[in-house]
């Protein structure tokens, strides 16, 4: 039992600095993305679920963008995996679960993402002229 005590707290105290570092990017305008909900090697129910619940609370879920890593073909619903619908699904309903506003989750889930994207148009009007 000892040994499973020591990689919990392991664990937090990855999540805890993990948390601490990211705040940082954060803060200094990086946007996060967060994929990792169907890799059991990297223990989602204790890094990244804590992790969106940390930065949710510290007022940076603007920073976070969630995705699913369906890399390997296994993680596809033909394969047996969960599939790309889960993003919509089961990870929107555990932010739901979790108490998050709508819009921090509609911001997670593709918002937040899409802000980074849009170049306002005065922007590509004043490049256009400087060439």
């Amino acid at each position: 039992m000892p040994l499973i005590d020591e990689n919990v707290r392991s664990v937090g105290r990855e999540v805890r600095e993990l948390a601490r570092l990211h705040r940082e990017l954060a803060q200094a305008g990086v946007l996060l993305e967060y994929d990792t909900f169907h890799r059991p090697k990297y223990d989602p129910e204790a890094t990244l679920w804590p992790l969106i619940e940390r930065m949710a609370a510290a007022g940076l879920d603007g920073a976070v963008a969630l995705a699913t890593d369906m890399a390997d073909p296994a993680l596809w619903a033909y394969g047996g995996g969960p599939g790309p619908a889960s993003l919509p699904g089961s990870i929107r309903s555990r932010l739901q679960a979790l108490g998050l506003p709508p819009e921090t989750i509609t911001g997670m889930l593709g918002y937040n993402v899409a802000t980074r994207l849009a170049v306002p148009a005065e922007t590509l009007s004043d490049q256009e002229t400087e060439r």
